[in-house]
């Protein structure tokens, strides 16, 4: 699992806000999507969802740190990459691509700069990097394969599932992985 928007927040020394800072009353720093920032302050928080006001009257914002929010699989930094591909000179996005970019954004994997600009940022870049290079171990181990495989399915179906590994392919258990890898998972192995 991941927070969203996490982030983005700094504190006035321009530290990075971290979950355990949050609370009701605390005033951090965003990125006001002008070039600025503006300084948020937490008005709500129910224990999954904090919810940060603008104190600026001339410039109102709502800004939102979701935690536990599902993180990018494999497959999704595959999407992902299509998406910002659309980006590029003479095309333009769709609303599915757009969507796609918006996610990665709130998560730190993508970075959107203007309606026909956007770019992958440095974590969303080691990210998919290291989610490709677990999957290339996983192709050449049985081993590493079982192992991330035993990440990626849920607690209440791994005994089925266990008892079923001598059924299903390697290119099966490659394309499950593909589908739930996340980066989160990954550095739970290391």
């Amino acid at each position: 699992m991941i927070s969203t928007n996490l982030h983005l927040a700094k504190h006035n020394d321009g530290t990075p806000l971290a979950l355990a800072d949050i609370r009701v009353g605390i005033k951090v720093k965003f990125p006001s999507g002008a070039g600025g920032v503006l300084t948020h302050t937490c008005t709500s928080d129910d224990g999954k969802t904090a919810t940060f006001e603008s104190t600026d009257k001339d410039w109102p914002s709502t800004r939102t740190i979701v935690r536990d929010s599902s993180d990018f699989t494999f497959r999704d930094f595959e999407r992902l990459s299509t998406a910002l591909a659309s980006y590029g000179l003479g095309k333009l996005p769709t609303t599915q691509d757009r969507e796609m970019v918006r996610l990665a954004a709130e998560r730190g994997y993508a970075s959107t700069l203007s309606q026909t600009q956007a770019h992958w940022t440095e974590e969303g870049l080691a990210a998919k990097r290291e989610l490709e290079e677990t999957l290339e171990r996983a192709s050449q181990s049985a081993e590493t394969m079982n192992q991330l495989l035993s990440t990626v399915v849920p607690c209440n179906a791994r005994r089925a599932f266990i008892e079923s590994l001598d059924r299903i392919t390697d290119a099966d258990r490659l394309f499950l992985i593909e589908q739930h890898l996340t980066p989160t998972a990954v550095r739970g192995l290391n």
